[in-house]
């Protein structure tokens, strides 16, 4: 019966530091599901806010947020630069004039965080108006604090 007894308590020893592992483990990813979801909501809120801006033509807003090197990328395949796109809603040849997002989604890992959408988006290019039905999906990265939108491509539904 001892030798029974030796054996459980050597299954013991060495199953508890296991055990505490796993859990601290669970705990610890629990933590940063919650960080995970800030972040969501965050990257969001700017991805909503991004299209506000567009259709108010806040080009303050929108420098802010583009990052340099961005790849902006339509439907059509018309890519744009961050200069691109803030001289064309300045000059009116891209006038957003209404979005409606039906669906957004967001993924972060680390400091890159991708949005993927669909919506419906009321311009006008060269003054001619134009209904798409778009999906798009958007990549952020986190730089110093704030986040950048570092590309954008869309395809027609």
């Amino acid at each position: 019966m001892f030798p029974y007894l030796s054996y459980k308590m050597n299954v013991l020893k060495y199953f508890f530091p296991v055990f505490l592992l796993i859990t601290t483990g669970c705990h610890r990813s629990m933590v940063s599901a919650d960080m995970l979801s800030a972040a969501q909501e965050e990257v969001l809120l700017i991805h909503k806010n991004k299209f506000s801006w567009m259709v108010q033509k806040d080009t303050t807003a929108l420098s802010d947020l583009l990052d340099e090197k961005v790849s902006y990328v339509h439907s059509n395949g018309w890519q744009e630069s961050k200069k691109e796109v803030l001289h064309n809603i300045i000059s009116g040849k891209l006038t957003y004039q209404k979005i409606d997002i039906e669906s957004a989604s967001c993924t972060v890992r680390g400091s890159t965080a991708i949005v993927t959408g669909k919506g419906v988006f009321y311009v006008a290019l060269d003054n001619k108006p134009i209904e798409i039905n778009l999906f798009y999906t958007e990549v952020y990265h986190k730089q110093k604090n704030t986040w950048k939108l570092l590309a954008r491509h869309a395809c027609k539904i």
